[in-house]
């Protein structure tokens, strides 16, 4: 089933949201948000 962008973005708001509540989250327990480099190597990509 294919979903417009227009009906995403209406539940579940622009990647940017997505990210700054994820990082609030992640916060809140007490961690901290891994830098892209650190993302890389924790997923094993070059």
């Amino acid at each position: 089933m294919q979903i417009c962008k227009e009906a995403y973005d209406a539940k579940f708001g622009e990647n940017v949201d997505f990210v700054e509540r994820t990082k609030r989250i992640i916060k809140e327990f007490g961690k901290e948000v891994a830098t892209p480099d650190e993302a890389r190597r924790i997923l094993g990509l070059k």
